[in-house]
C-alpha cells in the first residue's frame, strides 16, 4: 500500500482518494486509475504536472484541481519523513503534540485484589504476558494522600497553568476499588479538600459495583463521584465472561445495585453513573444495544471497547468464537445505526449507538475535513506523562496497563522523566515505520505493548490498522452519500 495515499470505493461505487499528508479526502472519476494517481504524486514540480496535462488532456480538470491543492498544501505530493522518532524531554513531547500532557489523570490502584474473575481481564493470570495478576496488596490512606499531594504539586507548575481547557481526573482503581472503601472514602474527601486550582476536578471509581452499600450513596453523591461500572449488556451477555470469584454469575447483583442508586437519586444516577462495556467475538451487538436503548435502569455508556487482538488473542484460543457469526453481528449493528441515521436520529453522548458508532465516525470525519499542522507523533497514542498510575507499593507507572518491570518513579522520589522518556523511545524504536505508513494519522497502537512480550504485536497491529483505515473510510463515505448532513451538529461549517 502506498504511504502517501489510498483509493477506496463506497457502496454506491463512488471512488475517492485519501491523502495521508493532509488527512483530506477527494472524489475521483471512474476514469482515473491508481497508476495515474501515482504519476501525480511522483511529479515533483509544476513543469512535471503541466506535462501530465499535455499527456492526459481528458484529466485536465482534475489536474487543475490537484494544482490548486498543491499550491496551498502538501496534498497530492510525496513528502519525505524521518523514519525515526526520538524524544529528548517531556517538554519536547508536549510541544510536538501541541498540548500539555503532564498529569491529567491520577490512577490510584487502591488494591490489586478483586472479588470477581472476569475471564478476559487484563490481570487474569497467564492470559497477557508481563502483566501483573491479582494480588492481596492494598493501598494505605497515607500512600493515597502522598500520591494526591504529588499529583496536585505537578498541576501547580507554571507551565501547565495556561492550558485552561483541561480537567484534573482522579480515579480509584483496582482490582476492585470498593474492597478498600475506607481508604477510597478518605482519599475522595482529601482531594476535594486539598484542591483549590483553576481546573475542573473529576473524581471517579472504576468498579464492578457488586460491593456497593446503600449507606455510601450520600457521600458519593455529595462529592460528585463518577461510578464507572463494568457491565457488558443484558444478563446473557454480561454473565458469559463476567463471573464472581467463586464462579457465580454477577449480572443480577450488579442490576440490584444499579436500582438502589437509581431509586436513591435519579439525577445523580443519570449524571454520574456510567457503563464501561467490553465486547468480544461472542458478543451479540443488537442484544447489547437493545439493553441500553430500552432499559430505564441501564446507565449511560461511557465507553465501549473491543477485546484487543481479537483474532489472535490468547483469550479466544481458550474461549473460541465463530468469525462468521461475529461479522454478521457487526453488520447488523452497522445497519441498525444507519437506519437510525437516515431517520434523522441525533445521537447524544452516553447513548449506546454514540459509543459504538457515532463518536468514532464523528472523530474520523473531523480528521480528513480539517487541515492542521502535522504532529511529530503519528499513532494517536497517549502523550508522555498524561497518566500517573500509583500502585500500593508507592511505585509510579505510565498507566494502569504497564507491567511491573517498567516503573517511572515512586512517591518518595517523584516522576523520573528519564525513565518515562526511555519507555516512549523504546516504543518508537518498535514502530519506526509509522511515519511512512498510510494509516499513520488514524492508528492507535498502545505503548503498553512495549513490554507485552509479543514480538508479533506490531506486525499484526500495523496490517490491521491499514485494513481498518480502508474499512472506516468506506463505511463513513457510504453513509455520507446517503446523509451528507450527518455531522452538521458538531461541524456547522459543513
Amino acid at each position: 500500500m502506498d504511504s502517501d495515499f489510498l483509493l477506496f470505493v463506497t457502496e454506491k461505487d463512488s471512488r475517492y482518494l485519501y491523502d495521508a499528508n493532509t488527512n483530506t479526502v477527494h472524489p475521483l472519476s471512474e476514469r482515473i486509475e491508481e497508476n495515474f494517481v501515482n504519476q501525480i504524486y511522483n511529479s515533483t514540480s509544476d513543469d512535471e504536472l503541466n506535462r501530465l496535462i499535455d499527456l492526459y488532456p481528458e484529466h485536465k480538470d482534475f489536474l487543475r484541481y490537484v494544482r490548486i491543492w498543491r499550491t496551498h498544501s502538501d496534498a497530492f505530493r510525496r513528502k519525505s519523513r524521518s523514519g525515526k522518532i526520538f524524544l529528548k524531554s517531556v517538554e519536547e513531547a508536549q510541544n510536538t503534540q501541541l498540548l500539555t500532557s503532564l498529569a491529567w489523570d491520577l490512577i490510584l490502584v487502591t488494591t490489586e485484589q478483586c472479588n470477581m474473575r472476569c475471564l478476559y481481564c487484563v490481570y487474569e493470570e497467564g492470559l497477557y504476558p508481563n502483566r501483573r495478576s491479582h494480588h492481596s496488596r492494598y493501598m494505605t490512606a497515607e500512600s493515597t494522600k502522598k500520591a494526591i499531594d504529588l499529583y496536585l504539586q505537578l498541576n501547580r507548575q507554571e507551565k501547565v497553568l495556561p492550558f485552561k481547557n483541561r480537567a484534573l481526573n482522579v480515579s480509584f482503581y483496582g482490582g476492585e476499588a470498593l474492597l478498600n472503601w475506607p481508604v477510597v472514602k478518605e482519599g475522595i474527601a482529601y482531594v476535594r479538600n486539598q484542591y483549590q486550582g483553576p481546573f475542573e476536578l473529576h473524581i471517579g471509581i472504576s468498579t464492578n459495583l457488586t460491593l456497593l452499600k446503600k449507606e455510601w450513596l450520600p457521600f458519593l453523591r455529595d462529592n460528585c463521584v463518577f461510578l464507572n461500572v463494568s457491565i457488558d449488556g443484558p444478563e446473557k451477555e454480561h454473565d458469559r465472561y463476567r463471573r464472581l470469584k467463586d464462579g457465580r454469575p454477577s449480572f443480577r447483583l450488579v442490576e440490584k445495585k444499579l436500582k438502589e442508586i437509581y431509586y436513591f437519586d435519579q439525577d445523580y444516577y443519570n449524571k454520574y453513573v456510567k457503563a464501561n462495556v467490553t465486547t468480544n467475538g461472542n458478543t451479540d451487538f443488537l442484544e447489547v444495544t437493545d439493553f441500553f436503548e430500552k432499559n430505564d435502569i441501564a446507565p449511560h455508556v461511557q465507553n465501549a471497547s473491543m477485546l484487543k487482538d481479537l483474532e489472535i488473542s490468547d483469550f479466544h484460543r481458550i474461549h473460541p468464537y465463530e468469525p462468521e457469526r461475529f461479522r454478521n453481528s457487526l453488520i447488523q449493528l452497522k445497519q441498525a445505526y444507519e437506519d437510525l441515521c437516515l431517520k434523522g436520529r441525533q445521537f447524544q453522548r452516553g447513548e449506546v449507538f454514540y459509543a459504538f458508532n457515532y463518536d468514532a465516525q464523528s472523530t474520523f470525519f473531523n480528521v480528513p475535513h480539517c487541515l492542521r499542522s502535522e504532529k511529530n507523533w503519528y499513532t494517536g497514542i497517549c502523550a508522555s506523562g498524561r497518566k500517573l498510575c500509583v500502585t500500593p507499593d508507592e511505585r509510579i507507572y505510565m498507566c494502569e496497563r504497564i507491567g511491573n518491570d517498567r516503573p517511572i518513579g515512586s512517591l518518595d522520589s517523584g516522576v523520573d522523566e528519564n525513565k518515562l522518556l526511555d519507555y516512549f523511545n523504546d516504543f518508537f524504536k518498535s514502530t519506526e515505520e509509522c511515519p511512512s505508513c498510510v494509516a499513520r494519522n488514524h492508528c492507535h497502537i498502545c505503548p503498553a505493548e512495549v513490554d507485552s512480550g509479543r514480538e508479533d504485536y506490531f506486525e499484526n497491529r500495523c496490517e490491521k490498522a491499514r485494513e481498518l483505515l480502508v474499512k472506516n473510510l468506506t463505511n463513513l463515505y457510504s453513509l455520507l452519500e446517503k446523509k451528507p448532513d450527518l455531522f452538521k451538529r458538531e461541524y456547522e461549517y459543513f
